[in-house]
């Protein structure tokens, strides 16, 4: 999931559902659209038995972010120089003693 604010109040946190209330656009629809169909399914599906893909859902979106992420996944993993942790980074450390890792250099 990418982060966002969502429903929960969470920030990216797995399973949470992102909030249109707080900025997602729906291209060629007006705002009033977002906010009554966000108030409805909000309403009448959100976690019931009826909270299935719906046919006004329009998913050019989703194929327009996992065609980026691919983009950006397929250079970083085919990049010569590995991505590097800043030098005060938390998860320096922990990404150095991976051991598959250590046979590949980290640089």
């Amino acid at each position: 999931m990418l982060m966002g604010a969502t429903a929960e109040g969470h920030r990216g946190v797995a399973g949470a559902v992102p909030d249109p209330s707080k900025g997602v656009d729906y291209v060629g629809k007006p705002e009033r659209w977002r906010l009554e169909t966000w108030e409805k399914f909000t309403a009448e599906d959100y976690h019931k038995p009826s909270d299935k893909l719906k046919p006004y859902w329009d998913l050019r979106g989703a194929v327009e972010d996992l065609q980026l992420l691919g983009a950006v996944g397929y250079r970083v993993a085919n990049a010569k120089v590995y991505l590097t942790w800043k030098a005060n980074s938390e998860f320096k450390t922990t990404r150095e003693t991976m051991p598959n890792l250590a046979k590949r250099g980290t640089n």
